[in-house]
């Protein structure tokens, strides 16, 4: 919505758990939306190629893209915020109250996938909260079925703070602990929203801009996730009704080749048996059997003369039987 909001709407990419790409039809529409994913301790050395590959496609071809990291890389709860104090005390980086230590590997590594010799990476540093906002830590995080029930029955935020700092590739990569900066402001900026209900100034003079989401309501709304989820279930169906009749149709296939092989090895050969029952003599040439019991070979012949004399004593009907015997012919009739 905030991109929208800007005018950088329509080539978001999130940067998302590797996780997720192992739940049914997610993942596959991660897949199909060129989300990255990245993974935490052991596995990241195996997720980092994957990762860096598709950051340097959109580089390399120089596409628009926006891409949404969360360095928190969790939810915040009682139980995330005291291991978050305890890595802070023994690594030496800001102990934080309201919000956990950003990781630093997936956000360089974005940096460092994204630049190029005819890109340089602009980031955008977004804090985000609600009205209402007490800065309560819960015990325990919702789980993603209660978040989307309460979304879906209305019970959101209906006002959200958002503010957002631009800053080059050159400001961030000349401080080494640029991120650790930007999560301890963030974290005084959410004390002072907590009691005064609005974000600091800072010194500028900035007003705040209004934005009425009503306007892209239709972003938002649940025709917009019914046709993803549409086109996520859509994907499979489409494959699955190619593949099923070719598994179903491949036994049929192969059973009509085989009798055809039979076939032609059967004719290609002499089956013909003879008068007395010996079986013909097979050669490389066919015999097949004619009236009368005679046999006709098949084979070509080269001499056309030869071939007309052949042909007309095939079609000559045969001698009849004479009753009376035939003279002998060196007999002289008187």
């Amino acid at each position: 919505m905030v991109a929208r909001c800007v005018g950088l709407h329509g080539n978001m990419k999130i940067v998302l758990k590797r996780e997720l790409r192992d739940i049914p039809f997610v993942g596959l529409l991660l897949w199909w939306l060129d989300f990255p994913t990245l993974a935490r301790g052991s596995e990241w050395q195996e997720e980092k190629p994957k990762m860096t590959a598709m950051l340097e496609t959109f580089s390399e071809e120089r596409l628009p893209v926006q891409v949404l990291l969360f360095p928190e890389g969790t939810v915040c709860n009682q139980t995330s915020i005291a291991n978050s104090l305890k890595f802070a005390a023994r690594e030496g980086r800001p102990k934080l109250k309201l919000l956990l230590l950003p990781h630093k590997k997936g956000f360089y590594t974005c940096l460092d996938s994204l630049k190029s010799e005819f890109n340089s990476p602009v980031v955008y540093d977004m804090t985000m909260t609600y009205q209402g906002y007490a800065g309560d830590i819960p015990v325990k995080s919702d789980p993603l079925w209660q978040t989307v029930v309460n979304w879906f029955f209305g019970q959101v935020p209906r006002e959200v703070h958002v503010r957002l700092k631009r800053f080059s590739m050159e400001e961030v990569m000349s401080d080494s602990h640029w991120l650790d900066s930007r999560w301890a402001e963030k974290d005084k900026i959410l004390t002072h929203f907590k009691h005064h209900h609005q974000f600091p100034s800072d010194g500028r003079g900035f007003e705040p801009t209004t934005f009425d989401s009503s306007e892209h309501r239709k972003e938002s709304s649940v025709l917009s996730l019914v046709c993803l989820s549409a086109i996520t279930i859509a994907l499979p169906l489409v494959t699955a009704g190619l593949i099923i009749p070719t598994l179903l149709l491949s036994p049929l296939i192969v059973a009509l080749w085989l009798a055809r092989r039979i076939r032609t090895s059967l004719h290609g050969k002499d089956v013909g048996q003879g008068k007395d029952g010996d079986k013909a003599r097979s050669g490389s040439r066919s015999v097949r059997r004619g009236p009368l019991g005679r046999s006709r070979d098949m084979a070509p012949l080269r001499d056309p003369a030869r071939a007309r004399k052949r042909t007309r004593a095939w079609q000559r009907p045969p001698p009849l039987a004479s009753c009376s015997p035939h003279p002998h012919p060196n007999s002289h009739s008187r």
